[in-house]
């Protein structure tokens, strides 16, 4: 069993790859405590002090027995055997068998903050870089955020937070000297505003700018520091900074750029105009049931083996809303530290309506304005920039294969999209999304993500709600949802914080088919319209397919039956169905003795009953679908009294006349 605990940032505890819920109130503290003093034994003094700071109730030596009693039943809850609550006469201790290793964040981030600032004193900046990088990355934010605090939590985490500006500044230092000015920009701009009374960062920043060839910058962050120390703190800045001002000034030699082919060198491989090439989209928290694919991935990226002209490559498929993309930043994030150099997201679009599909010796020139824009980024511009897409397609290839890429290609159609794309060099990483499988992709490390599984939905659904338990209403909630992310993560938005009315009231209203998606909406993010796009995606003859299966609901339908009404024969119909199974539109039955069996995903089933396009008289009705997949079941053996779901406007007509065969 693995344990694995993260408290830089909000509390977390992973086991065996599963983030699991933490006990509640003073229990969480407790746990924080133990955790914080290592093997040490917390003394019931020190206990009794953080949980209550000013006076202790009576009935305080009485709580501390069971807060500690239910932690113990925690404990063996989420480890086995694995972790023990042990007493004695002076306080408690947290202890876990030989072979349970234990992996805390806070003991990794003070190793590396204590080596790399050792480093940088003996000037081993190889070294420096490593262990500094890896302690700013993983500090996620202000330590236990989510965990009530006494004086002792209280004061590890401003602690921890003191090591964390530390390090950075230290990180900052070794990206100086070795002349990366634009990731020191990059790693102050944001830190400067958080921390303004910090003149070393201010000075760095300062640095970075006029030695990176910005002496306009320069100025104005010394003013801005000027400003940020006399409105906060009635204070003018110090010698040093304003020596260093005076140095801009006066254009000294250290604080001008250093010798042109350095700054070149830089600019062609992992640095643009505006400094690093670091356009990742801000990773999640959390991943929920995801954790043995991304684990698969990570290890399959890692350690497959190097093939010269061929960069590694993960294809993530799967249907709109399930978490590609999620999935694939969260990957990439992970992926950092494996030398890449610059790190790019590149939004491809995702499906366009079959009626405006560009023909396939068209994609390059479609594809134009997305390879400007990444040429832009690498510093390629005006004479710079080939003239036919063709060179500018080439000369983006040799940038990404020259700065180590690490590529997401996120909501991909087709294989001529990624082709163009995909640099030819063994050092490059690309992460692929798409709601089509890309069968034709060969040599890569392929996923078809489907929808979380009860548990992992009802473990996002509570934690993005802060719901301690699942009641009737909660699961009936989690279940409308199909175990689709987006839906949960649109129904938890919308429940945040409200009261337990709220969900029954949501519950109610998406057992009603009729709203169910009206009511999966927040902001800007919506299934239907998500849906839509895999939708309007396809052909008619797809859509009248779509419709044909919706129709005979959760039982599903063999191919055979939809020939007649397709007026195709039943190879060119199961040719339709596996371009719509390969769209992640239809599912699936696994091949038995009997046919396979087709069927709509229950959100998908829901769009289908809503589309205007077949509200046409004279045509045959939903019923019609639903009686050939009775007639299926009669020949192939299916059982008759299954349940068969019909959803939207009774008796919807299906288009499937004379005039719209094919």
């Amino acid at each position: 069993m693995g344990l694995s605990v993260e408290l830089l940032g909000t509390m977390r505890v992973v086991v065996d790859g599963e983030a699991v819920v933490l006990p509640s109130g003073r229990q969480r503290s407790l746990l924080a405590l133990l955790l914080m003093d290592g093997k040490r034994m917390v003394s019931r003094d020190r206990v009794m002090a953080e949980l209550w700071p000013s006076a202790p109730p009576q009935s305080a030596a009485v709580n501390l027995r069971t807060y500690a009693w239910g932690l113990r039943s925690w404990l063996a809850r989420v480890t086995g055997a694995g972790g023990q609550l042990v007493r004695n006469g002076a306080g408690w201790a947290l202890r876990l068998v030989d072979d349970t290793p234990l992996a805390l964040d806070v003991v990794t981030f003070e190793r590396d903050v204590a080596a790399g600032l050792r480093a940088l004193t003996d000037a081993d900046l190889a070294s420096a870089t490593w262990h500094l990088h890896h302690a700013t990355q993983a500090y996620r934010g202000v330590p236990l955020l989510n965990v009530p605090q006494g004086p002792v939590l209280s004061g590890w985490a401003v602690l921890l937070h003191n090591r964390w500006v530390e390090a950075t500044e230290g990180y900052a230092e070794v990206l100086l000297r070795t002349e990366r000015f634009g990731a020191v920009r990059e790693l102050l701009q944001g830190f400067v505003g958080q921390h303004p009374g910090r003149e070393r960062a201010w000075g760095q920043l300062m640095a970075a700018c006029a030695r990176g060839g910005d002496t306009t910058g320069a100025v104005a962050t010394y003013r801005a520091a000027r400003t940020a120390l006399v409105e906060g703190f009635g204070m003018e800045p110090g010698a040093d900074l304003t020596a260093l001002y005076r140095a801009v000034l006066r254009r000294e030699p250290e604080m001008t750029p250093p010798h042109e082919s350095t700054a070149r060198r830089e600019r062609v491989s992992v640095v643009g105009p505006a400094g690093p090439l670091r356009q990742l989209p801000a990773d999640l928290p959390v991943l929920f049931g995801r954790e043995t694919t991304v684990r698969g991935l990570l290890d399959a990226l890692s350690h497959s083996p190097v093939v010269p002209g061929r960069c590694r490559v993960a294809v993530v498929v799967g249907p709109a809303g399930v978490g590609k993309t999620a999935l694939a930043i969260h990957l990439a994030h992970l992926l950092r530290p494996a030398g890449h150099g610059a790190h790019l997201f590149v939004d491809l679009g995702g499906p366009v309506p079959a009626s405006s599909r560009p023909p396939q010796d068209t994609v390059a020139d479609a594809l134009d304005p997305v390879v400007i824009r990444l040429l832009h980024a690498f510093g390629v511009t005006g004479e710079r920039l080939p003239v036919l897409p063709a060179d500018r397609h080439a000369l983006l290839r040799g940038c990404l294969a020259e700065s180590r890429a690490l590529l997401i290609l996120d909501d991909a159609t087709d294989l001529a999209q990624i082709r163009a794309l995909l640099p030819g060099d063994a050092a490059c990483t690309v992460i692929v999304t798409s709601r089509h499988r890309l069968a034709g992709l060969t040599d890569v490390h392929r996923v078809d993500l489907g929808p979380l599984d009860p548990v992992a939905a009802e473990l996002m659904f509570r934690t993005r709600t802060g719901l301690v338990s699942a009641d009737e209403s909660t699961r009936s909630v989690v279940a409308s949802c199909a175990g689709l992310p987006l839906a949960l993560l649109i129904t938890a938005g919308r429940l945040a914080g409200r009261p337990p009315a709220m969900i029954r009231r949501l519950a109610l209203a998406l057992r009603d088919e009729r709203r169910h998606l009206d009511e999966l909406v927040l902001d800007d993010l919506s299934v239907r319209a998500r849906v839509a796009v895999s939708y309007r995606a396809v052909g008619a003859l797809q859509r009248r397919a779509l419709h044909l299966v919706s129709a005979a609901g959760a039982a599903g339908i063999p191919a055979g039956p939809l020939a007649r009404p397709l007026r195709l024969a039943e190879t060119g119909v199961e040719l339709v169905l596996e371009q719509l199974a390969d769209a992640h539109l239809v599912t699936m039955s696994e091949p038995t003795s009997q046919a396979v069996r087709y069927r709509t995903p229950e959100l998908v089933r829901l769009l289908v009953a809503e589309d205007p396009d077949i509200d046409q008289p004279g045509q045959p009705s939903r019923s019609s679908g639903q009686e050939l997949g009775g007639q299926a079941d009669q020949r192939t053996g299916g059982g008759p009294d299954r349940a068969v779901h019909r959803g939207g406007k009774r008796g919807c007509p299906v288009q499937v006349g004379a005039g719209d065969a094919q």
